[in-house]
């Protein structure tokens, strides 16, 4: 057994340059992550001359506080982050809290390293959002929302951050909404929930979104079609109830 203590973009450089590759595998830009914690490694192997990499049993856990991995959603970083991992032959679990970009976040990221189809890789994770993070990610938010929603998220896709399916749930009860549009206001307070389903084509070239909005004076549920390159194809309104508020 090896046990480190010390700087986190350090040991990450360290373990970037073994055959774990975590820096590279999952695109982290390892040299500019900060935080200050441990690890603990054990490694077990046979007895023998020649010994097969799928031979050599392995574990990997650590923990580290104030933490930061820069650009890992759409620009945005982690920052003063608690986290803790748990790493070995099977598959990785990353657990924490911190700041991406402006908003809070809980989170737990599993992935799994032998696996078919798109179970690799899970996420779920608990936010409060503002528009300028969703504007960040490309919703025109600021142009109908004030205030923050409270998102609970889940992930799951082939492995790495490359999800195929999202599914999310939104709290809109602390956010002013207006949608002229629809001649329809929410004011702040007042209680309102959505959701929306993010999936893949079969083909993997485009994307499917579906969603839905439900508000005192309000029920819309939609849906819509993406590129490869996340422009908006088509969309369409299955249902609109609307009355102002």
């Amino acid at each position: 057994a090896v046990i480190g203590r010390g700087d986190l973009g350090q040991m990450m450089r360290v373990l970037d340059a073994s055959n774990l590759k975590v820096g590279s595998k999952y695109g982290l830009q390892v040299d500019q992550m900060k935080g200050t914690g441990g690890i603990e490694v054990h490694v077990q192997r046979p007895m023998q001359d020649v010994v097969p990499n799928d031979s050599i049993l392995y574990s990997v856990k650590g923990g580290f506080r104030e933490a930061a991995a820069p650009n890992l959603v759409s620009g945005f970083g982690l920052t003063s982050s608690d986290v803790t991992f748990d790493l070995n032959q099977d598959g990785m679990q990353i657990t924490g809290a911190g700041q991406l970009g402006p908003a809070p976040v809980v989170f737990d990221w599993k992935e799994r390293f032998v696996h078919s189809g798109d179970n690799g890789s899970e996420l779920t994770a608990s936010a409060r959002v503002t528009p300028d993070l969703l504007n960040a990610f490309g919703f025109a938010a600021r142009n109908f929302m004030q205030g923050e929603a409270a998102v609970e998220l889940r992930a799951s896709g082939p492995g790495g951050r490359d999800f195929s399916s999202i599914t999310a749930s939104l709290d809109l009860t602390r956010s002013q909404l207006d949608i002229p549009e629809f001649g329809w206001r929410k004011k702040y307070d007042a209680p309102a929930q959505g959701s929306f389903r993010y999936g893949k084509d079969e083909d993997g070239r485009g994307a499917v979104m579906t969603g839905d909005i439900r508000a005192d004076g309000l029920e819309l549920i939609g849906e819509a079609r993406m590129d490869a390159a996340g422009g908006m194809q088509s969309a369409n309104i299955e249902r609109i109830f609307s009355r102002d508020s």
